[in-house]
C-alpha cells in the first residue's frame, strides 16, 4: 500500500508479466518429470527513469540457497519533511515488498497443474517519491535429466491504491442518487481520475484533486459503487492493492518425449485449491498476503498424455531401480493418470491395456472437476486397474512382466493418442523342509535345516509347525533347533511343516518332513546265581 502525503505524486502502479523464455530443452523420457526444486530471484524494478526510482528499492536474493524465500522491498518514510530510506534494504519493518519461495521436489506431468511456489505481498503503508510499478521475478526449474536448468522471467504488475493522510480538499459533487461521488487516481497522470458513484462525472472536487482516504464520501455507509476505502474486493482493510499477470503464455518451447511444450501461467490460488487459480490477487493492507503460484506445461496443438503407475510407482524401464517386486499370485494395482497437454478440450474415447486377459475392467476414479465429461486443459483424470502378479515357469522362481496402456481422445477437429509401458518383477518362492530324519532318543533334540529359493528380504517370512509337543528355539528361522518332549518319544514319529509366507495368502508355500525318534534300548542285567548242590 502506497501512503502519500504529497498529493502531486503519481499514485497508480501497473504491473505486467511477460514470459521471456529463450531456450530449447529436450527431455528424453516418456515418464513423469522429476522437478527437484524451484527457485526465484527478483530484479529490474521499475519505472527506473532515474537512479532513485523506484524509491528505496532493495533486493535479498540467495540463489545458492534454494530453500529460502527471496524478497524485494520498496518505499520509505518521512522524518519531519525529509524523505528517508531504511539503512538496510529490504527492510519489511519499514517497507512493502514481494517474496517468492519456490516449491520443493515433486513429480510433474505435461498438462498437469504445477505448484511453482508461494508468492507473498508484504502490504504496508509506505511513502515514496517514485513508486514501484513493476519488478521481474526470474524462476529457475531444476528438472532431473536436463543438462541445463531452464530459466523463466516474469514482469509483475502492481496497482497501489491511493492512501492520503489528510481530509478532503474541496467539496465533492453529488450524484444523481443524492450521495457523494468517490474519486480514485488510477494512473500516474494527475489529470487521469476515475469516478465512482451513481450518476457521477469524472471531474475534480471543485476543481481540486481529491486527497481523501475516504474519497470524499459522506460516511462509511455512503451508497457508492464501492465500499468506503475499497478500490478492490475482497476488502478486509481499507485500500487493498492488486497484483496480476499481464500475459500468461510464452513463445518459448522445450521438448519432452518428442512433443513441443511451453509454460503457461494459470495464476494465484490458495495452496490447498489449485483448481481455483485466477489471474489476479487482491492483497489486504497492513498484513502479509500469501498465495501459491500455479502453471502448467502445455503444447500449442491438441495432445493427450497418459502416465502408468504400478502400485504407485512410475516405472520407466525394465531396469528401473524403482521397479517393484511381487510374490506371484499377489494383487497388483495399476493407476493411469491422464492429462490434457494440448490447447483444446478433449473427450476420452477409451483407456485400454494390451494384456486384457489378466486384468479386471478399467474404471474411472475421478478428475472431471466440472462434471462436463470433457478432459479440460487443467484437469487430471485417474483410472485404476487391478490384477495378480504372474506365475513363473515350473523351473523358474522369478520372472519379469511388462504391459502397455493406451489412451485415445477426440475433439471437433480430429483425435489424439498416447501410451505408456510399466514393468514389475515377480518371484515364486520355493520351499524345502529337508529330508526325513531318524535320530536316537539321546541327545534330546535335533536341528531342522530348511531351504528356500527366490525369497527377497521383506517379501517372505518363515514358520515351522509340528504335530509334536516339543519346543522350537526359533520357529521363524529356516534353520531351527527342536527339543522333543516325552510324549514325542513315546509316539516315535513327529511331523514338521515349513511355511513360506509372502505378502498375500496366495503367496504361501509349504513342505513337510518327518522325524523318527529311536528309543534307547533298555539294558536288563540278570544275575544268575550258581546252583548249590
Amino acid at each position: 500500500m502506497l501512503y502519500i502525503n504529497n498529493f502531486n505524486l503519481k499514485t497508480k502502479l501497473i504491473l505486467k508479466i511477460i514470459v521471456s523464455l529463450i531456450l530449447l530443452f529436450a527431455v528424453p523420457s516418456c515418464s513423469g518429470l522429476n522437478l527437484t526444486n524451484v527457485d526465484g530471484s527478483w530484479s529490474l524494478a521499475g519505472p527506473g527513469t532515474n537512479p532513485t526510482c523506484p524509491s528505496c528499492i532493495g533486493y535479498a536474493n540467495t540463489p545458492a540457497d534454494t530453500a529460502n524465500e527471496n524478497i524485494v522491498g520498496y518505499g520509505g518514510y518521512y522524518v519531519g519533511d525529509t524523505f528517508t530510506c531504511p539503512t538496510t534494504k529490504p527492510n519489511f519493518d519499514r517497507q512493502s515488498g514481494f517474496g517468492f519461495d519456490g516449491s520443493g521436489k515433486q513429480q510433474i506431468l505435461p498438462g498437469q497443474i504445477i505448484n511453482l511456489g508461494v508468492f507473498r505481498h508484504h502490504n504496508k503503508p509506505i511513502n515514496t517519491l517514485c513508486p514501484l510499478q513493476y519488478v521481474t521475478l526470474t524462476i529457475v526449474l531444476d528438472i532431473e535429466g536436463l543438462s541445463t536448468d531452464p530459466s523463466f522471467s516474469y514482469k509483475m504488475n502492481l496497482h497501489e491504491t491511493t492512501n492520503w493522510d489528510d481530509g478532503c480538499d474541496g467539496t465533492c459533487p453529488t450524484g444523481t442518487d443524492g450521495t457523494r461521488c468517490c474519486y480514485w487516481n488510477t494512473a500516474l497522470s494527475p489529470d487521469d481520475w476515475e469516478c465512482r458513484g451513481t450518476g457521477c462525472t469524472s471531474t475534480y472536487c471543485d476543481g481540486t484533486p481529491v486527497r481523501s482516504r475516504r474519497c470524499c464520501q459522506d460516511s462509511d455507509t455512503a451508497n457508492d459503487d464501492y465500499p468506503p476505502y475499497c478500490r478492490y474486493t475482497p476488502c478486509n482493510a481499507e485500500c487493498p492493492d492488486r497484483v496480476w499477470w499481464d500475459n500468461t503464455g510464452s513463445s518459448t518451447t522445450f521438448t519432452i518425449d518428442g512433443k513441443s511444450y511451453t509454460l503457461q501461467i494459470l495464476g494465484f490460488a490458495a495452496c490447498s485449491d489449485p483448481n481455483s487459480a485466477i489471474n489476479s490477487f487482491v492483497t489486504q493492507e497492513g498484513v502479509d498476503n500469501y498465495a501459491c503460484l500455479y502453471g502448467r506445461i502445455t503444447g500449442n496443438t491438441p495432445s493427450i498424455h497418459i502416465e502408468k503407475y504400478t502400485n504407485g510407482t512410475d516405472v520407466s524401464s525394465p531396469t528401473d531401480p524403482d521397479r517393484p517386486t511381487f510374490n506371484s499370485g499377489c494383487p497388483v494395482l495399476w493407476t493411469y493418470k491422464v492429462t490434457n497437454d494440448g490447447n483444446v478440450d478433449l473427450h476420452i474415447a477409451d483407456v485400454t491395456d494390451n494384456i486384457t486377459g489378466r486384468l479386471d475392467p478399467t474404471y474411472y476414479v475421478g478428475g472431471d472437476v466440472n462434471y462436463d465429461s470433457w478432459l479440460n486443459l487443467t484437469e487430471l483424470w485417474i483410472y485404476n486397474r487391478t490384477g495378480t502378479a504372474i506365475s513363473c515357469g515350473s523351473e523358474d522362481c522369478e520372472c519379469d512382466y511388462a504391459n502397455n496402456v493406451t489412451v485415445n481422445g477426440t475433439y471437433s477437429g480430429g483425435s489424439v493418442t498416447d501410451n505408456d509401458t510399466s514393468y514389475y518383477h515377480a518371484v515364486q518362492t520355493r520351499i524345502n523342509a529337508g529330508s526325513d530324519q531318524s535320530v536316537c532318543e539321546i541327545p534330546n533334540g535335533t536341528m531342522l535345516t530348511g531351504t528356500s529359493s527366490c525369497a527377497p528380504e521383506g517379501l517372505v517370512t518363515y514358520k515351522w509347525t509340528t504335530n509334536g509337543t516339543g519346543v522350537f528355539n526359533d520357529s521363524t528361522k529356516l534353520i531351527a533347533n527342536y527339543t522333543w518332549s516325552f510324549s514325542d518319544v513315546l509316539k516315535g514319529i513327529v511331523g514338521f511343516r515349513l511355511y513360506s509366507n509372502g505378502t498375500c495368502p496366495a503367496a504361501t508355500a509349504s513342505d513337510i518332513m518327518n522325524l523318527t525318534i529311536v528309543k534307547k534300548p533298555n539294558v536288563v542285567i540278570e544275575v544268575i546265581e550258581p546252583k548249590q548242590n
